[in-house]
């Protein structure tokens, strides 16, 4: 039991390494640029420059991703929004009570709905007929 609990933590390693990197990608590809985004289309080149550098946007987009990695590791740090200034960790850890209670909602309705019938042959022919 303990050989398959390692066995899937170890798994999740490169789970969470390919969907860090699609989100980063995309991200990235995004055609808006994120100094403009922040600082406004009325900034010298030097002002944009300087937050390029403040944002690390002037290094390759692999070493961007592995500073990304290395912060969400040994860190817990998920960055900044760009849209809101604020550290990322902190929005989630607001708006988890409230996703924690919804999910547990629809697991709860989707219990009765199933025990409850409607989602039996008979059920889903009830409600194909209405």
């Amino acid at each position: 039991m303990i050989k398959y609990v390692i066995k899937r933590i170890l798994l999740l390693i490169p789970v969470f390494l390919g969907v860090t990197f699609v989100i980063f990608a995309i991200v990235r590809l995004n055609p808006a640029d994120p100094v403009v985004a922040i600082l406004g289309i009325n900034i010298t080149d030097e002002q944009y420059a300087a937050k390029a550098v403040e944002l690390g946007l002037d290094q390759p987009f692999f070493v961007q991703y592995l500073l990304y990695i290395k912060n969400i590791v040994f860190n817990f740090d998920l960055g900044v929004s760009y849209s809101t200034g604020r550290q990322v960790s902190t929005m989630i850890a607001e708006r988890f009570g409230t996703t924690l209670q919804l999910g547990l909602m629809g697991i709860a309705l989707a219990l009765v709905l199933w025990r409850g019938g409607l989602l039996t042959r008979q059920g889903l022919m009830l409600v194909g007929n209405l």
